[in-house]
C-alpha cells in the first residue's frame, strides 16, 4: 500500500467513525478552507481555481442549508447564515471582490471555533 492509499483509507475511516458533531466540524473546516482558497485565487486572478474552490465552498454551504433541522430553536437562524455564506461566495466568484469573502471567513471561523469548543467539552 502506498502513502496515498493509506491516507485515503485513513480519511475514509475518520469520516465513518466520526460523531455527528465531528462530521459537522469537518464540513465547517472544509468550507473555511475552500473559501480562503477561493479568496487567494481571486487575488491571484486564477479564475479556474476561483471557480473550483468557490464551488466546493458553495456546495458545502448548500448542503448545510438543506439539511439543517428547522424545528431546532436556532434552525432557521443557522439556515439563514448558511444561505448568506452561499450567496456571498456565489457573488464574489463573478464580482472578483475578494474582500467580500472576509465576513464569510469570519463566520466560518466562528462556527469552527464554537463547534470545536463544544466537542472538547463533551
Amino acid at each position: 500500500m502506498n502513502g496515498q492509499d493509506a491516507l485515503a483509507r485513513y480519511q475514509t475511516l475518520k469520516v465513518q467513525t466520526a460523531s455527528p458533531d465531528e462530521l459537522g466540524l469537518m464540513l465547517y473546516e472544509a468550507a473555511l478552507r475552500e473559501t480562503k482558497e477561493c479568496r487567494r485565487a481571486i487575488r491571484e486572478q486564477n479564475w479556474a481555481e476561483t471557480f473550483t474552490h468557490g464551488k466546493l465552498a458553495q456546495d458545502i454551504m448548500a448542503h448545510l442549508a438543506e439539511t439543517v433541522k428547522l424545528d431546532h430553536p436556532q434552525g432557521q437562524t443557522m439556515q439563514g447564515l448558511y444561505l448568506y455564506c452561499w450567496k456571498t461566495i456565489a457573488f464574489v466568484q463573478s464580482s472578483h471582490a475578494a474582500e467580500e469573502l472576509d465576513p464569510v471567513i469570519t463566520v466560518l471561523q466562528n462556527l469552527v471555533d464554537g463547534l470545536r469548543g463544544h466537542i472538547e467539552r463533551i
